[in-house]
């Protein structure tokens, strides 16, 4: 996921945490509803982005750089369920999120090779758009739980409790 593109944004680094905050609560929703252990690891970094259209006959949109490989290894020297942010995003962010060590470099070795210093989000509060949803759910409502742009879903009460003696 690339924020800030094709026009710069000044919030970039706070909208890809948000971003990767609400997908992880989305991802626990799906979890508890389903039982399907999933999870996900979101990695952000900021910095300078090469982009294009690549191919002859099929072409593909892509982005590339040492910024954009730094990012990669971000998510796979995260953790599950965790947001995992760079130096360089931390002080893009610092008075809006709380952070933890996220010590990326025990994970990942191009991290520790590069002395690249990580950070894990504090998600703000358990209340998140996806939890104060499951309480609704919970309550029997159909309205829809979730909209966000022209992504919604709806988990009705009885579906869920039906599911549930199917998997029984």
């Amino acid at each position: 996921c690339v924020c800030g593109l094709p026009d710069p944004q000044s919030n970039h680094a706070s909208c890809c945490i948000k971003m990767g905050l609400s997908v992880i609560d989305a991802i626990k929703v799906v979890r508890d509803m389903t039982g399907i252990l999933m999870n996900m690891r979101v990695g952000v970094h900021s910095g300078n982005v090469h982009c294009g259209v690549l191919g002859l006959r099929k072409w593909q949109y892509d982005v590339w750089s040492k910024d954009v490989n730094i990012a990669t290894h971000m998510e796979s020297g995260g953790l599950p369920g965790r947001v995992h942010i760079t130096d360089a995003v931390y002080k893009l962010v610092k008075d809006e999120y709380r952070v933890e060590d996220g010590e990326g470099w025990k994970r990942d070795k191009y991290l520790l090779e590069h002395n690249i210093k990580t950070y894990f989000i504090i998600p703000p509060s358990n209340e998140g758009v996806l939890s104060s949803a499951l309480t609704a759910m919970e309550r029997g409502t159909d309205s829809p739980l979730v909209e966000a742009g022209d992504f919604s879903f709806n988990f009705n009460k009885n579906e869920r409790e039906e599911q549930e003696q199917n998997n029984a």
